[in-house]
């Protein structure tokens, strides 16, 4: 073999052990990346869309107050939710003078804990 193949063949042994590591870097890196866009998701999770359905139906049939921003977790006294804001766990409606029928609509709200409903 010539001298210079020689070399060039060196160097690029002396450099693989470099690449391994920088494969192992962008690897780490991606799975580091990937675990916090869950993270991220999960912290802006929305109620599904069943159970929007059936707060807007209580909401339109009690005249109950509405949500402005988007998100009826944190925008209206008369609904609690989970830590997550993935579902409906509690409904406030005291002192609301409610009167007529439940909407069919509620059966979507399928993690409620607690319905107030007294009117002193």
């Amino acid at each position: 073999m010539s001298t210079s193949r020689t070399q060039t063949l060196r160097r690029q042994w002396q450099h693989q052990p470099n690449m391994r590591f920088m494969d192992r870097l962008v690897v780490c890196f991606i799975l580091f990346c990937s675990v916090d866009l869950r993270l991220i998701r999960k912290a802006n999770a929305a109620l599904p869309p069943d159970e929007i359905t059936a707060i807007e139906a209580l909401r339109d049939k009690f005249n109950l107050s509405n949500w402005t921003a988007g998100d009826p977790c944190s925008d209206v006294n008369w609904i609690k939710c989970s830590g997550a804001k993935t579902n409906v766990e509690s409904l406030l409606l005291t002192n609301s003078n409610l009167t007529g029928t439940i909407p069919s609509e509620f059966k979507n709200l399928k993690s409620i804990i607690t319905m107030y409903v007294n009117n002193p």
